[in-house]
């Protein structure tokens, strides 16, 4: 893994792509024993936008999903330092979220800890995972209330009763501090696909090495 990083020079452009500079400073933090930056994580969150959409053209039926990027959670909850639905609210202008199968969000939790929250708009239920087994209460109920939000701007009715909430206990645990990142964007990967949870700590050399190689190329493969 360190191989991988090290053949670069610090300042060098790696790639450029969805309005995004990785440079190899950036890049390094896909060593092992290293926390993974905004810039990484939103790289491979708009990598699998992409997949799914072009997942979703070849197979008739199946529905879109959605990946936002770690800032959306940040303006939505933290920015104000309360809810401001007004701090994000352009960020749907182009597309109505509620013909979305499902919707996930990195959240980067005070540069210390990553974590992932889906919004499943047909089930109505809002999961939250935490490597760490942290509770995701704050994230879960600023999500609802985005949700109804929209629900206003698009004329769709939000039955608060309806709607469920967990936090996921069988998410994969890590078993240090550092990757966070790596288990989040592989649980979205995993989510994505509506594949099982069966990732675990011994898989994160692999998927360093996976999520390096995937950014250099631009695009996932599958």
């Amino acid at each position: 893994n360190g191989e991988v990083v090290n053949i670069f020079q610090e300042g060098e452009l790696l790639i450029h792509k969805f309005n995004t500079d990785i440079t190899a400073r950036k890049f390094t933090c896909l060593k092992n024993r290293t926390w993974l930056n905004d810039e990484v994580v939103n790289f491979y969150m708009n990598m699998l936008n992409v997949y799914d959409q072009r997942l979703c053209r070849r197979i008739q039926g199946l529905k879109q999903s959605y990946m936002f990027n770690s800032f959306f959670v940040h303006r939505l909850l933290n920015t104000d330092r309360k809810f401001n639905y007004d701090n994000v609210k352009r960020w749907t202008k182009k597309f109505d979220i509620f013909k979305f199968d499902k919707i996930l969000f990195p959240i980067n939790i005070d540069d210390m800890h990553w974590t992932l929250a889906c919004v499943y708009i047909e089930k109505k239920e809002i999961h939250y995972f935490d490597s760490m087994r942290g509770r995701g209460d704050k994230y879960m109920k600023g999500l609802f209330e985005w949700v109804k939000a929209e629900g206003l701007t698009k004329n769709v009715v939000i039955d608060e009763g309806e709607w469920k909430f967990f936090n996921r206990s069988d998410n994969p645990k890590q078993d240090n501090c550092f990757d966070c990142g790596v288990f989040t964007i592989v649980c979205a990967d995993f989510l994505l696909d509506n594949l099982p949870l069966n990732f675990s700590q011994e898989n994160m050399t692999f998927w360093r090495e996976k999520i390096a190689i995937d950014i250099l190329r631009g695009r996932l493969r599958y």
